[in-house]
């Protein structure tokens, strides 16, 4: 396959091994409601599946993701921002891939939080606000590149991102939502951002 094949097939596999893990991991978890529930909470310690969730679902999805920050490094040539754009990414993956080496506690949301607790929200929240800063940093290279839908289409999901990272909060009722529309707009820009480079180059 060609490397134009491979930088959206990447980030779309990444995508859908995410959904898959999380929708069968729900599933098979009591009571567990997605929209309430962080995605965490399905591989927390003493979670049913922790194991299975943490090492096959979350692990698998960020080296995928790895994959292609890596072969999209490749086409960027000289460009600056893009290329900082994709480190910001690859640090986003690298923090989820630490958060998955360090579950939560059971619930995620301890009154008295384990040192492994606090490192998975550390990772985690660290790896969002990189993730959103290299959507910033890739529209802005896409702007220098005369690729202005791309460019604008970076910015606002970058901003709708961020809107979304502020509700992650533990008492938010609707913290699993705005933790889903996150990764989401997240993935779904990257996807277009790897049609876009396979088609195009820098």
């Amino acid at each position: 396959m060609r490397t134009s094949s491979w930088l959206p097939a990447l980030p779309i596999a990444s995508y859908a091994w995410l959904v898959a893990s999380v929708v069968i991991a729900g599933a098979l978890h009591p009571g567990y409601d997605h929209v309430s529930q962080f995605m965490s909470e399905l591989g927390a310690q003493q979670a049913p599946n922790a194991w299975a969730v943490n090492y096959l679902g979350f692990l698998p999805t960020e080296l995928l993701f790895l994959a292609f920050v890596g072969l999209a490094l490749t086409r960027v040539g000289r460009n600056g921002w893009l290329r900082a754009g994709l480190l910001a990414l690859a640090l986003y993956a690298l923090g989820l891939v630490i958060a998955a080496f360090f579950p939560c506690d059971s619930g995620c949301r301890p009154d008295d939080p384990t040192t492994t607790h606090l490192v998975h929200i550390a990772s985690g929240l660290g790896a969002y606000l990189f993730g959103i800063l290299g959507l910033f940093l890739l529209a802005v290279g896409r702007f220098q590149s005369k690729d202005r839908g791309l460019a604008v289409s970076g910015l606002v999901v970058g901003l709708f991102a961020l809107a979304c990272f502020v509700q992650l909060t533990p008492d938010n009722p609707l913290v699993g939502l705005y933790q889903r529309a996150l990764e989401t707009g997240l993935y779904l820009w990257c996807i277009a951002f790897a049609f876009h480079l396979g088609r195009r180059g820098a």
